[in-house]
């Protein structure tokens, strides 16, 4: 998996509104707020847009790949929430709402896709 189909993973997790939440990284089927990364992989039932990160990366591979895909992904979306909307991902989700939240994803994919996107770029979003 690279960096476009982690994000892509990621934003069709929460595609559909029914699998999003606001104010918890995960909830469960009870509708509890879930913040373990071990227990959103396999208890989460609606993520917010960081928790359908960690939901894509998987708890099998979180540590391995957790700094190579993980980090970079978030740090760009966190970029471009800013970009659009003055203030980073969480707090686009939490006060903004499914669409925004949705456009972010969009474009991330759409900027990792673009030739100029590159290895190099990637080292810099995760050293930030």
């Amino acid at each position: 998996m690279n960096i476009v189909e982690h994000l892509m993973r990621g934003r069709a997790i929460i595609a559909d509104g029914s699998a999003w939440t606001q104010g918890a990284m995960a909830r469960d089927m009870s509708g509890d707020s879930i913040y373990d990364l071990q227990s959103i992989c396999t208890h989460g039932m609606t993520f917010c847009a960081i928790g359908a990160m960690v939901k894509a990366e998987g708890r099998v591979h979180w540590k391995e790949n957790a700094s190579r895909l993980f980090l970079p992904a978030e740090q760009l979306l966190n970029k471009i929430a800013r970009e659009f909307y003055g203030m980073p991902m969480a707090s686009v989700n939490d006060q903004l709402g499914h669409t925004a939240v949705l456009n972010i994803f969009d474009e991330a994919i759409e900027r990792t896709l673009d030739e100029e996107f590159d290895a190099l770029e990637i080292e810099e979003l995760a050293a930030v």
